[in-house]
């Protein structure tokens, strides 16, 4: 819920924009609910139960396997492309929404705003996971149970402690009961189905390794040991005191000094840390030419 757009209009005291789109989201989300405990139900009540048996004709494909028994081959065989297609256009959203999301917060790696080698690095996650579970559907479930499980878990806790903090006993012992259901639920399913240990275990491997490469090709950097606030500079931060209550500095790295250049840094960086457009910001760069021996940092 916070990283949902708004109107531009909107400020940090009003956010009618945020709040409908909120609305619109938990309202997918509970039509989605609806479908969910739907189709279970209907499953378990119209499918016999050895056919949801490994080997099956329902395994997996539990509503399928209706399509096909009820309303004939046609309509089965229709419903199976739908389902490929729906599938291949969920796994490009997911792919797009994670090549907008890794470049905000893995700012470490310059890499990793270039949508070329992102690609490449999902595409290879996908085939080792795959080759890591030998393409067994089941297998992977378990493991994608134990993540959304152990997700849910840590947004029970985190949920908890907030209201902890703001002194809701109620609150407080509600969610704690959910988050022992959760960290009860997330420990029979690891106990029961390991694999997503395993599939944990590579991430985080793969995460210690690439962070000690960066740790080691950032020591080769150069640093700003200190900022030196010109007379220009000055009258940019006195201007920027008397438009708003504070002052947001942003450090850029400049390209080609445009002003599209930084009309998007700006835009970037108002909707990933949720800066009102009436918050005067400046930014905060290495200066184009060296004024003393010293790595220097200009604000302008």
């Amino acid at each position: 819920m916070p990283l949902v757009r708004g109107d531009s209009q909107n400020t940090q005291e009003h956010l009618a924009g945020r709040i409908r789109n909120t609305r619109k989201m938990l309202t997918a989300a509970l039509i989605m609910s609806v479908f969910l405990t739907g189709t279970s139900f209907v499953t378990a009540v119209l499918i016999p139960a050895e056919e949801f048996e490994p080997g099956g004709e329902a395994n997996g494909r539990a509503l399928a396997y209706l399509a096909y028994e009820y309303l004939g081959n046609t309509f089965g065989t229709a419903y199976d492309i739908s389902m490929i297609l729906i599938l291949a256009f969920a796994g490009a959203s997911a792919m797009a929404e994670l090549l907008n999301i890794v470049p905000r917060y893995v700012m470490t790696l310059d890499w990793t705003r270039a949508t070329r080698p992102l690609v490449l690095v999902y595409t290879g996650i996908a085939f080792a996971i795959t080759i890591i579970f030998k393409a067994n559907v089941d297998a992977q479930g378990g493991a994608y149970a134990t993540g959304i499980l152990a997700m849910m878990t840590s947004a029970a806790l985190a949920v908890t402690l907030v209201a902890s903090r703001r002194g809701s006993k109620g609150g407080v012992f509600t969610f704690w009961l959910v988050t022992i259901v959760f960290v009860y639920a997330t420990v029979a399913n690891v106990i029961e189905r390991p694999d997503g240990i395993k599939i944990a275990s590579f991430f985080i491997g793969a995460i210690v390794i690439t962070y000690l490469v960066s740790r080691v090709l950032r020591t080769t950097e150069l640093r700003v040991d200190r900022i030196e606030i010109d007379e220009a500079a000055q009258k940019f931060i006195a201007r920027a005191a008397s438009e708003g209550e504070e002052i947001h500095i942003i450090a850029h790295r400049p390209g080609v000094r445009d002003e599209r250049e930084y009309a998007s840094k700006e835009k970037e960086q108002r909707e990933d840390n949720h800066v009102p457009a009436n918050e005067p910001i400046l930014f905060l760069q290495r200066c184009s030419r060296r004024l003393t021996p010293k790595p220097v940092a200009a604000v302008s």
